[in-house]
């Protein structure tokens, strides 16, 4: 972990409603398909990772999976004084825990019905930036975009915001910010 950061948080969306707003959407793009289910495991390979990226059902078992790995392994690999936030990646897609050299334990102020990560994002740059003068966060969103820009202009946001843009599938050689704001001196 970069010594200058603090705190890295995983915001998950949430697919543990029966009854989404999503489901339409979802279904529409065959995520709601289960002939690609695969039981997730840290010694199994997935046979194939586009097929299993469609799915819903795929996509809760990878963050939970995640979520569970870092909760149960994270304690010894993360350095003093840094800590590791897990959000929508659980059973109870509401849950938010925290890790840190303490252990693992659960913020109750971050819960959220919230089923998207585009706003959830949101939600946790805000409360960490009653802390931090400094957030930085990594997506390709339009949306977490919009919403950034507005929450920073109501004041809510830290002083320095930077949204890092790229996709996962290439190595970018270079960081690349979409997106700074900052207050002028």
């Amino acid at each position: 972990m970069d010594p200058s950061i603090d705190v890295v948080t995983l915001v998950f969306d949430r697919y543990d409603r029966e009854q989404s707003n999503k489901s339409t959407e979802r279904h529409r793009r065959g995520m709601m398909d289960s002939r690609f289910n695969y039981q997730i495991q840290g010694n199994r390979d997935v046979p194939n990772y586009r097929n299993f990226l469609k799915t819903s059902t795929n996509k809760a078992s990878l963050a939970s999976f995640i979520c569970q790995y870092i909760c149960d392994n994270g304690q010894d690999l993360l350095p003093a004084d840094k800590s590791v936030v897990l959000a929508g990646g659980f059973e109870d897609g509401e849950v938010v825990k925290v890790l840190n050299e303490v252990g693992v334990c659960s913020l109750e102020g971050l819960y959220s019905t919230q089923e998207e990560a585009d706003t959830r994002v949101v939600l946790h740059a805000i409360m960490l930036s009653r802390d931090h003068p400094r957030i930085i966060i990594r997506c390709d969103d339009t949306d977490v975009l919009v919403l950034l820009v507005y929450y920073w202009s109501r004041g809510a946001l830290a002083d320095e915001v930077y949204m890092h843009a790229g996709h996962s599938g290439k190595f970018v050689s270079k960081e690349r910010y979409l997106f700074t704001i900052s207050v002028p001196n």
